[in-house]
């Protein structure tokens, strides 16, 4: 763990030398854009390289996240910071967030997850946050992807972490949602996007915004 909080830290300050070497005649970049992907309780990697792109003033611009990457980015955007993220990392069990049942969708039920992100969210909508954000998921009947940029918080979020198989689907609007089943977040070159793998929708990034990828642990810088 130590070895990838010093490589995590490498990469990042790799970054925001390469950003200060920009010609001048050049627009600056504004900012970073975050994609989490999943990994379970290895998403606590995340909080790490937030906290290091903070201490490295490199500013995060947006987030887009899947599965524990969309519950970190749902809480850091709404408000919280690294050492609420580390604190709430550090005291959260299963039982918080999740209940055993018996179902042929799954053999739990992350419906305690809604009273959770109630207590640590500090706002309740997407367009109350700080930083804009982009949860996905996936139809468990046609196997669309769904990307959720406005609205409430909490069944997106839950829907993103339904791991397919363990919990059960979470039902917004009609539709039974779960996690992605490919959950790495691929970035389309040159083109300023954050494209989840199977969601056909799109969130556009700012002009001038380096993406990075954290896939479980690991953080890809991308594009020029």
């Amino acid at each position: 763990m130590k070895r990838l909080g010093r490589k995590l830290i490498r990469t990042v300050q790799a970054i925001g030398r390469g950003l200060s070497t920009v010609p001048m005649a050049e627009p600056k970049c504004t900012g970073i854009g975050l994609a989490l992907g999943g990994g379970f309780a290895r998403g606590i990697a995340h909080i790490g390289v937030i906290k290091v792109l903070e201490e490295e003033n490199l500013p995060i611009q947006f987030v887009a996240g899947t599965s524990v990457g969309a519950l970190i980015g749902a809480a850091y955007c709404s408000g919280l910071c690294c050492d609420e993220l580390e604190e709430i990392a550090l005291q959260v069990r299963f039982k918080h967030f999740a209940s055993w049942t018996l179902s042929r969708y799954g053999f739990a039920s992350n419906q305690r997850m809604i009273g959770f992100l109630n207590r640590i969210l500090k706002v309740k909508t997407f367009e109350e946050l700080r930083i804009p954000l982009a949860v996905t998921a996936t139809d468990f009947s046609t196997g669309e992807g769904v990307v959720f940029r406005s609205g409430p918080l909490v069944d997106p979020v839950r829907a993103s972490c339904a791991y397919p198989g363990m919990f059960l689907p979470v039902k917004i609007d009609g539709r039974l949602l779960i996690d992605l089943e490919d959950r790495l977040i691929d970035l389309a070159p040159g083109q300023g996007f954050v494209v989840p793998k199977g969601v056909r929708h799109r969130t556009r990034a700012p002009e001038r915004t380096v993406i990075l990828m954290v896939e479980r642990a690991d953080i890809v810088p991308t594009g020029d």
